[in-house]
């Protein structure tokens, strides 16, 4: 008992002569829909070195949702949510790079949030939980945009089109307006154009 006692009291000795500070306490990041996301989390650690720490990282709307837990390197599936199962991935030199940074695979709208990282010194038992960094992790559906990005694009040949057809009208009718048939010709050719361009437009906004 009394080994126990003076190995506790040497890790509190060791906790509390450390320097340990996060640089970059919030932040903010942006991901597409299906792809993988980084929550970064970096931090300074002056002390003895030492392997005994793990990494947690939680989901803030639910405390006792874990979204991955690192001990030595070695990954504590049994306490990792199901939804984020084989989904995470953190460096095994994490402690010694000073980077706990988050790779969150295929990720969707449903993991919006924030997330949470923590470290944990682990002489016996749980010890003390330090808060390093807070991620603000928002997630966009690329369908979405590149339907928008695809329908103004298709506005923008539309009007190069009718500009342009307009012009050559204008010239025909100017040079040459005995020609009939060409003015024709030309009237039929911007209906056509004119008729593919809206159908593109019409399924871009569909698909």
């Amino acid at each position: 008992m009394s080994c126990l006692l003076f190995t506790l009291a040497l890790q509190a000795l060791r906790l509390t002569q450390a320097y340990f500070d996060c640089p970059n306490p919030r932040q903010h990041i942006i991901a597409q829909g299906n792809t993988d996301a980084m929550l970064p989390c970096s931090f300074l650690w002056r002390g003895e070195p030492s392997e005994e720490w793990k990494v947690v990282w939680q989901k803030e709307e639910d405390e006792d949702e874990l979204v991955v837990h690192y001990q030595n390197g070695a990954d504590q599936d049994d306490k990792q949510n199901q939804r984020f199962h084989s989904r995470t991935f953190i460096r095994k030199d994490w402690f010694g790079q000073r980077n706990a940074t988050l790779r969150l695979s295929r990720v969707s709208s449903r993991d919006s949030g924030a997330y949470q990282c923590y470290l944990m010194g682990i002489p016996v038992g749980p010890g003390p939980m330090i808060p390093c960094c807070r991620v603000t992790l928002e997630v966009y559906q690329a369908q979405k945009e590149e339907r928008k990005s695809f329908s103004r694009e298709m506005y923008i040949c539309f009007l190069v089109w009718a500009l342009v057809s307009s012009a050559a009208l204008l010239y025909v009718v100017i040079k040459a307006p005995g020609k009939k048939q060409t003015i024709t010709f030309f009237l039929m050719l911007s209906f056509i154009l004119g008729t593919l361009l809206v159908y593109f437009i019409n399924k871009g906004h569909k698909t």
